[in-house]
């Protein structure tokens, strides 16, 4: 109902509104908000390697960021250590590199959000959200890398993708009753 309650705001034609997110994120190139947000217009027409690569950008203006000594998240963010919405510019990202079928991009977006939240981190703030969506990309780009994900029950979304991309990679060796397994 959101997502349709959104989509009517803009009158069911996003593609009108393209002309200005292509100019927003280039306004404030530092801002990764403003970087960020032409992606949902992206999304909504259907441009969904843009949204991939404006999300890309937005991280790269975070981490710009952070390297200049800003402030990674105001107190009350989820991770202190990490700018706010770093967590959804690499989620978004790599949705728009799937739905693009960009695997070269999807994969770089799973390297980056293990290098950005390793293991020892997995719990703390975005690093649950962003990095087991990632698992998606492994299973379809990289089967044999999710076949290896270790298993962590510290969150529940670990668990769901993990036995999700494992099942995903099961199924693209052929190995049906691996798969299932993993349904159980």
């Amino acid at each position: 109902l959101q997502l349709q309650a959104h989509y009517e705001i803009m009158d069911g034609r996003p593609e009108d509104a393209l002309v200005y997110a292509k100019k927003l994120g280039k306004l404030a190139p530092a801002a990764s908000h403003l970087v960020h947000m032409p992606a949902h217009t992206f999304f909504h027409a259907g441009l969904y390697q843009e949204a991939a690569v404006v999300n890309a950008k937005a991280i790269e203006a975070d981490s710009d960021w952070l390297k200049a000594g800003g402030d990674p998240a105001p107190p009350m963010a989820a991770s202190a250590e990490l700018p706010m919405y770093y967590a959804h510019n690499l989620a978004f990202g790599l949705a728009g590199s799937m739905m693009s079928g960009d695997a070269q991009l999807a994969l770089k977006y799973a390297d980056h959000a293990q290098k950005v939240w390793p293991a020892e981190r997995l719990s703390i703030g975005g690093g649950a959200y962003a990095v087991s969506r990632t698992y998606v990309a492994l299973a379809r780009y990289a089967p044999d890398k999710a076949l290896q994900i270790p298993e962590n029950t510290s969150e529940p979304r670990f668990i769901l993708y993990r036995h999700h991309a494992r099942g995903e990679a099961f199924l693209l060796r052929g190995d049906v009753a691996g798969a299932r397994g993993e349904l159980k």
